[in-house]
């Protein structure tokens, strides 16, 4: 189910990020500011993906210290802590909170927006 929700969520966050995080070139994947495989909490949160290229995203590693500047700006910084720490608290993506995130980005990008904070519970 992880994996339906990623081949969902993934072309949204492209879509509604054209061009990457960090630098001027259009993106290419769904860049995770805080790493989906490290920082399992925040792997499907809105607040944490954005658009990237494939140049900043792989081989500059994130290019972190310039998202980290963008993300702070674009969120502010009460949006922007809370989201640091999200990344450290847990979230059990079981089976039907997962079909819950699909079902909201089935709906779209501004749907799973709005609902991701409503079901999802990091603790």
């Amino acid at each position: 189910l992880k994996e339906k929700l990623r081949i969902i969520l993934h072309p949204l966050v492209r879509e509604a990020f054209p061009r990457c995080m960090t630098c001027p070139s259009l993106t290419q994947n769904a860049a995770h500011f805080k790493e989906a495989g490290r920082y399992k909490s925040v792997e499907f949160d809105p607040e944490n993906i954005r658009g990237g290229c494939i140049r900043c995203n792989k081989w500059l590693h994130g290019n972190l210290d310039v998202y980290a500047d963008r993300l702070r700006k674009e969120l502010g910084k009460r949006k922007y802590e809370a989201l640091i720490k999200r990344s450290s608290q847990y979230v059990d993506y079981y089976p039907a909170l997962l079909l819950k995130l699909i079902a909201l980005a089935e709906k779209g990008y501004k749907a799973y927006c709005r609902g991701y904070g409503r079901i999802v519970k990091p603790k």
